[in-house]
């Protein structure tokens, strides 16, 4: 075993860098895909500890490009942003060595696959004329949506979903709910047009 194993095996909190995933979402069923990716592809082989929470994830890295390597590959399968703080721990004035912690704090979208989308009047219109109301159909780098008026497919990316939306999304349970109020709404429209009172 080398020193720095040995030196992590006595002492797991001497940490360098942390990764905190974290998905605002009431489901987070893109939060539970990308676990199940991480377990796969064993992309976490680096970290020293692990911390499931509440809201999300911790990873704890003994390097710094360990923790950076890690949130390029969780960038590469969903959309993500990310913050980094740095603490100084020491500093030897004489060598000028500093020891530093890093803490990366990513944030994944809050849409997952199935969900009703509602888009902004800018974005929409730069889409062609989309419908506000669109449906999810997947979440990888980047965003699938589908207009279910007219079937187009549209594919949003991760730097315009951070910089231009905050978009309101609805769970996959509620879009039943939407859909079923819609037909009835049209349905309720045709039998008035029919009548001729509207």
């Amino acid at each position: 075993m080398c020193d720095s194993s040995k030196r992590i095996q006595a002492n797991p909190d001497q940490w360098v860098a942390s990764v905190q995933l974290r998905q605002k979402a009431d489901h987070r069923r893109t939060f539970f895909y990308l676990k199940q990716l991480i377990l796969k592809h064993n992309a976490a082989s680096q970290a020293i500890r692990i911390k499931q929470l509440g809201d999300g994830i911790d990873f704890f890295f003994s390097n710094r490009s360990h923790g950076v390597k890690f949130i390029e590959v969780v960038g590469k399968v969903t959309p993500i942003k990310y913050s980094n703080d740095k603490k100084q721990l020491s500093h030897d004035g004489k060598s000028n060595i500093y020891n530093n912690q890093y803490t990366f704090t990513v944030d994944i979208c809050p849409i997952c696959r199935e969900d009703l989308v509602c888009l902004p009047p800018k974005v929409e219109a730069s889409f062609g004329n989309l419908e506000p109301l669109v449906i999810c159909t997947k979440v990888s780098n980047s965003i699938a949506l589908v207009d279910s008026s007219t079937l187009r497919h549209c594919y949003l990316d991760a730097d315009r979903y951070w910089r231009e939306l905050s978009l309101a999304c609805f769970p996959a349970g509620s879009l039943w709910n939407i859909l079923f109020l819609t037909s009835m709404l049209l349905l309720l429209k045709l039998m008035l047009l029919v009548l001729g009172m509207f």
